[in-house]
């Protein structure tokens, strides 16, 4: 007899009513047919076999959490003013924790906090636990006009914090918000990440300060695009990573020019990856190079 008519007798046939299952290699109850993993019993999903990947400790402005249980999606929009959650099966709450929401981060497993930019004067926490809402429930104070870049690194035990205004990164305790130290930097540092020790600090100059001579012919050899290296230690400035211009021919997918705009900075082993914007200031024919 074959119930299901799928070409297998039901005594060899592991599921005798589906006609899209016959087999089940590791026997977990999952045919191999929809087994991504047929021959592990512990998983069957495709998302069972990606590997986890640690919490960002970079500005970013959207951050995935799971310590409630259920993969948790926190993203702000600085256009709308909002912060929003969102789980597997749609979105949970929401809330408008200032001006201009520039970035999020968790704060150890247990709270997230959004970072409210432009003419906002705070650090708005949030308990992503007890607000369904996602609405902030404490709110610190920062100067004005300094667009923020927040992180923290994997012990949580502190978080840093870019105020562009005042050319200075602070490192503060999660717990008050209180000042422990600065480290002074220059331009108008914006985002920021953390290595996985927590030793060192990677502030990106978000404006490529002006190159000599750049309103006339200008040296694109003089200058280029910055990122600071902080020791959190002693919060000291302990070198600049210089990113200089591209000579690339013009091409649908390079180009000349230098880097600005820099972005939260993304380190992966021994790597650092900086997205910007590239500014071919050399373009024109005052100037004589290719557009």
């Amino acid at each position: 007899m074959d119930t299901d008519g799928d070409g297998y007798p039901d005594d060899v046939d592991a599921f005798p009513n589906d006609p899209t299952e016959w087999a089940d290699s590791d026997g977990d109850g999952h045919g191999d047919n929809s087994d991504a993993f047929p021959n592990d019993p512990t998983k069957w999903l495709p998302e069972q076999g990606v590997t986890p990947v640690a919490a960002p400790h970079n500005s970013t402005t959207v951050i995935v959490e799971g310590s409630s249980g259920a993969d948790r999606i926190w993203n702000v929009n600085p256009d709308n003013h909002l912060r929003h959650g969102h789980e597997r099966r749609g979105r949970r709450g929401g809330g408008g924790p200032g001006r201009r929401p520039a970035v999020v981060a968790r704060e150890g497993a247990a709270r997230e906090r959004g970072v409210r930019r432009e003419q906002g004067l705070g650090l708005d926490l949030g308990d992503q636990h007890a607000d369904a809402r996602g609405g902030a429930h404490e709110s610190r104070c920062r100067p004005r006009r300094s667009r923020t870049g927040s992180s923290s690194p994997p012990a949580g035990d502190v978080f840093y914090v870019a105020l562009e205004g005042l050319a200075r990164v602070d490192k503060r305790l999660p717990s008050t918000g209180a000042l422990q130290s600065s480290a002074a930097v220059s331009g108008r540092p914006r985002h920021l990440a953390v290595s996985n020790d927590g030793s060192t600090l990677y502030v990106s100059n978000f404006i490529t300060p002006p190159l000599p001579n750049e309103n006339d012919l200008v040296n694109v050899w003089g200058g280029g695009g910055q990122l600071f290296v902080v020791a959190t230690g002693a919060m000291t400035l302990s070198s600049t990573i210089g990113f200089g211009t591209s000579t690339h021919a013009p091409t649908e997918v390079s180009g000349p020019g230098i880097p600005n705009y820099l972005n939260a900075p993304v380190l992966f082993g021994s790597t650092a990856y900086v997205p910007s914007k590239q500014d071919n200031i050399q373009a024109g024919s005052y100037r004589a190079f290719p557009a």
